[in-house]
């Protein structure tokens, strides 16, 4: 009883004190964050003043089983007094997600209580965050500072919340109002492709188009997939912005059909989430199918991070999808999760090596012997290889001499619409000065 609150059953200022100094003490050997939440209630002295203090304290009872409904079982939830309660959560990767956990938290309580005491009740909750071990190297500094951005947050309006590290607070923002937008975005076709071709490097021809989605947002123009690719990887909508780009990609193959400009396949990335959809094959096919389109105009890229939880699954949509046609190639080769087997195991055609290796390959050597191993094993084993950020000629004649076979970047074009790239198509070959 002495650690309990007494009216919400969770912890107390005491107990969240001891737990907090023994969860810091942990975090001083993970390299992961560790946020803390201070949290008060807007009005509620109103509603206690108009509606009475049992309505308050029904209040105060539903918040708490609100909040630890919505966090982990091991994150330390506390009421510390009156309407402040305060949250420990710990081992959090990026200051997005803490962000993002932010606005759950603010949207859970902002949501109407219906009945307490036979009245429905409105309140939104103020929250300031200090992270550890940015803000504060013990509990004593960081709720001290959580609470000053808590003040912060009630001076910006009701039902907000700010980080103590002002830097953070614009991209925080940023990443909870893309959220919140993503699916009208998709339902409003806000989402567009871009294409960026691939070129042989002994003809100059045009083989093939990467297609890259970006975000045209109604208020912030263009945005780039760096910005909400994770967030729809962490809440799950992946899927159907995964789904959206193979339609779309299908679509606008049909619409140059029509309109007699010469076609070349066209490449989508696929994520690892999708990956593991047993659905995906059959998402393919019966694009290309509605389409009117054959399999050899769709290629599938992947990066070695999304089969490297699971490779027989992996490897068994891919060979799908092969069967079927489509050409498949290995994104990003080299970075990370390189594995030869991976080459041999995997139903792909190509490689394509990472931008990172093109960078210096004229100027570090390490660089440069790291290519041409690729090139060299790739074409023992039959496969193409493409190198992706050529920027300079010089970048792309080093890459002809080591024996690439394909590559795109900047130096060539840049990625663009459909309609910017379709003079390009009809071009069909590059000139270079």
């Amino acid at each position: 009883m002495a650690s309990q609150d007494y009216l919400t059953g969770i912890a107390n200022r005491m107990l969240f004190y001891e737990i907090a100094r023994k969860e810091l003490l942990l975090a001083r050997r993970s390299r992961k964050l560790y946020a803390l939440f201070f949290m008060d209630l807007d009005k509620f002295k109103l509603i206690n003043d108009s509606l009475g203090h049992a309505v308050g304290d029904l209040l105060l009872q539903a918040v708490a089983v609100r909040l630890r409904g919505v966090l982990r079982e091991y994150d330390l939830l506390a009421r510390i007094g009156g309407d402040e309660f305060v949250i420990l959560v710990s081992e959090l990767a990026t200051e997005k997600q803490i962000a993002e956990i932010a606005a759950k938290l603010v949207a859970t309580v902002c949501a109407p209580y219906p009945d307490l005491g036979g009245h429905e009740v409105h309140t939104a909750p103020s929250i300031g965050i200090a992270i550890y071990p940015r803000d504060g190297q013990n509990i004593d500094a960081l709720m001290t500072n959580a609470d000053s951005a808590m003040y912060s947050a009630k001076a910006t309006g009701s039902g907000t919340f700010r980080f103590y590290d002002a830097s953070l607070n614009e991209s925080a923002a940023r990443w909870v109002e893309l959220l919140a937008r993503f699916k009208q975005a998709l339902r409003e076709n806000e989402f567009c492709l871009h294409y960026q071709p691939k070129v042989d490097l002994q003809s100059f021809d045009i083989v093939g188009l990467e297609a890259l989605v970006r975000w045209q947002h109604p208020e912030h123009g263009l945005i780039y997939p760096s910005e909400f690719i994770g967030l729809a990887e962490e809440h799950d909508l992946i899927l159907p912005l995964g789904h959206w780009v193979i339609e779309s990609a299908c679509k606008q193959l049909a619409v140059w059909r029509e309109m007699k400009i010469p076609l070349v396949p066209v490449a989508i990335n696929v994520s690892a989430k999708q990956l593991r959809d047993n659905l995906l094959a059959d998402t393919v096919l019966g694009a290309l199918k509605r389409h009117a389109l054959p399999a050899e105009l769709l290629e599938i890229e992947v990066t070695e991070s999304c089969i490297i939880d699971d490779m027989d699954i992996a490897r068994g949509i891919l060979e799908q999808l092969r069967t079927a046609g489509l050409k498949i190639s290995l994104d990003d080769y080299g970075t990370g999760y390189s594995d030869l087997s991976h080459m041999k195991r995997l139903p792909i055609y190509a490689v394509k090596i990472d931008r990172s290796f093109v960078r210096d390959i004229r100027n570090d050597n390490n660089d440069a012997v790291i290519v041409a191993s690729i090139v060299s094993l790739a074409h023992n084993l039959n496969l193409k290889v493409i190198a992706e950020g050529v920027e300079s000629k010089e970048q792309l004649m080093h890459l002809k001499v080591a024996g690439c076979d394909q590559v795109q970047g900047f130096y060539l074009q840049r990625p663009v619409p459909a309609d910017e790239i379709e003079a390009t198509l009809v071009q069909g070959r590059f000139q270079l000065p």
